[in-house]
């Protein structure tokens, strides 16, 4: 399990705590990914680690569950990675990231009021035994390796750019 609660947050002291704790409980190990230490607990259980930074795009694929605040950069490593989500949302888009994430069926949330060692441990022993659910999340990684997204994205700005009205983007069914 991985966990974080972006890069910019400096106050998941309850978040790393009760994360730590989940994976103690669950006998689950886990990494939790902070450049803030002191948002650590003063000890972590055996099979809990910490780092400051890792490669989502290395670290994600190799993990049972990516724990996170619903960021956009974080939510798309993970659908990139095929790797399901539980998500606690905290702040701006976040919200709408994690809804979006739960209608694709890729994720299962979480409010920070209900983020506790217990409810953490139960909700991601459900997300790693939902089948269906890991399999949805590698069916969306399959599309987002085969997408020409960013492509199509540059194709359309430079036919702005130069005058060109572009034709209306349609989207495909998933």
């Amino acid at each position: 399990m991985a966990f974080t609660s972006g890069t910019a947050n400096a106050t998941s002291h309850v978040f790393y705590a009760a994360s730590a704790e989940a994976c103690r409980l669950s006998g689950k190990r886990g990494i939790l990914i902070t450049p803030h230490t002191a948002q650590l607990p003063a000890a972590l259980p055996p099979g809990v680690a910490h780092a400051d930074y890792v490669s989502f795009k290395a670290l994600l694929p190799r993990v049972a569950a990516f724990v996170h605040h619903g960021g956009i950069g974080s939510t798309s490593q993970a659908l990139a990675a095929g790797v399901p989500q539980l998500i606690q949302p905290m702040a701006f888009d976040q919200f709408d990231n994690a809804s979006r994430a739960l209608r694709l069926g890729v994720a299962r949330c979480i409010a920070p009021k209900r983020y506790t060692a217990s409810a953490v441990a139960d909700q991601l022993k459900r997300l790693t035994a939902d089948q269906a659910l890991t399999a949805r999340c590698k069916a969306v990684a399959a599309m987002t390796a085969a997408s020409a997204g960013v492509g199509e994205a540059c194709d359309l700005v430079e036919k702005v750019l130069a005058g060109v009205s572009p034709a209306p983007v349609t989207r495909t069914a998933s």
